[in-house]
């Protein structure tokens, strides 16, 4: 499989079961009914397939690890139960996408676009998707634990449920995003835009959130325990009912937002910036 960083792909080399480069091929109606005819067993495991034009095709229990799928468009595709695992689908057009427990464990995502797919349940574990594309998508319930993730968009995204653990998300954004009931722990989440987005009952673990944009987030309910938000936002969030316990606040700026005192516990605030009502750091429980 080709290595390549930005996925270019050999604009000579024949798709397999089509016997031709994808950019020959005219009629992908006939194509695609040929490939599945040629895939009776549900097996394209390892198949070389970049560039092809697969949207639309139902794809539901079928068996695409480590298929090479760069630059191809699955647009529309259904991927129930599909397993993808280790696949490389850089570039790939993944949009309006649609099946439960969809497998894409170790997967090559870069670049990828998976805008408004609606997708509860996949498995994202170990996947490399920097600067994928998850806009307004359906991931309830989503694992992606050791993921890296970072620079990619989940803008409007609906997350619930879903497990970042150990996750690198430097620069990701999850404006609008809804991250109720998320659970992160060990988690990269350095200069991540969590602008307006719903992050109640979360329960939030040893992350790094340096120079993160809470800017009115919704953290009811949210646990926060070992967490570094050196230098970060919290500008009108809502941050009174959640709980920090051992948590750096160096830099952070809370102006703008209402502190509730008693929700931390054991955290040094005497460098954040607070409001004015609440500027003296002597007013939370630094010690207990």
């Amino acid at each position: 499989m080709n290595q390549d960083h930005d996925g270019a792909i050999d604009p000579t080399r024949p798709l397999d079961f089509l016997g031709c480069p994808a950019h020959e091929i005219q009629d992908w109606d006939g194509a695609r009914r040929e490939l599945l005819a040629a895939a009776g067993d549900r097996n394209l495991a390892g198949a070389y397939l970049a560039g092809a034009d697969l949207s639309g095709i139902d794809f539901s229990s079928f068996d695409l690890q480590r298929a090479d799928l760069r630059r191809a468009r699955l647009s529309g595709a259904r991927l129930q139960e599909t397993r993808l695992l280790l696949a490389d689908l850089r570039h790939c057009d993944l949009s309006r996408t649609e099946g439960e427990s969809l497998d894409l464990k170790g997967a090559k995502l870069a670049g990828a676009n998976l805008e408004l797919a609606v997708l509860p349940a996949a498995e994202l574990a170990e996947a490399q998707a920097n600067g994928a594309v998850f806009r307004y998508a359906l991931l309830e319930g989503l694992h992606a634990m050791n993921a890296n993730l970072e620079g990619a968009t989940f803008e409007g995204a609906s997350l619930q449920r879903s497990d970042f653990s150990g996750a690198q998300l430097e620069g990701a954004s999850f404006r609008n995003a809804d991250l109720n009931f998320v659970v992160a722990a060990e988690t990269s989440c350095q200069k991540v835009d969590f602008q307006d987005a719903f992050m109640a009952h979360g329960d939030f673990s040893d992350c790094a959130m340096i120079e993160v944009n809470f800017g009115g987030t919704d953290l009811k309910e949210t646990l926060f325990c070992g967490c570094d938000f050196r230098k970060s936002r919290f500008y009108a969030a809502l941050v009174h009912e959640a709980s920090f316990d051992r948590c750096e606040f160096e830099g952070a700026d809370f102006k703008g937002t209402e502190v509730n005192t008693k929700r931390f516990k054991a955290c040094d605030l005497s460098k954040a910036i607070l409001p004015k009502a609440d500027a003296d750091p002597g007013k939370f429980d630094l010690n207990a």
